[in-house]
């Protein structure tokens, strides 16, 4: 994925609540309480909280996010992300201390015969 320039910045201290949508590149130092959908890569930062739906096209978590996640590219739970919710992604990573809680569902093509008992 290409990196763009930062285009979008929610600091700490602040609280943004309602839909965010576009297609950017953001940071989340701050607070977000409503849905996210967003082209671009959403890095959550250490300070960050998400609390609802999440749809992006990449997605760092290193704060803290509560809700369902679709992400179109890859997502990465940093060594101080918490993520609280049902994920799909094409490609997810943790890294070690970073937390899940909820099912995963990767969009991966299978080998033929790969879910056959022996």
């Amino acid at each position: 994925m290409t990196q763009r320039p930062l285009e979008a910045y929610i600091g700490e201290g602040l609280t943004l609540k309602g839909s965010i949508r576009g297609d950017t590149d953001m940071d989340i130092d701050g607070r977000v309480e409503g849905n996210i959908s967003v082209g671009g890569h959403v890095r959550v930062l250490e300070r960050g909280h998400v609390l609802g739906p999440v749809d992006v096209g990449a997605l760092t978590v290193r704060g803290r996010v509560v809700g369902d996640v679709a992400v179109s590219g890859a997502l990465h739970v940093g060594e101080t992300g918490r993520v609280a919710g049902d994920v799909r992604a094409a490609r997810v990573s943790l890294d070690d201390g970073g937390l899940l809680d909820g099912t995963i569902d990767m969009d991966v093509d299978l080998p033929a015969g790969l879910l056959e008992a022996p």
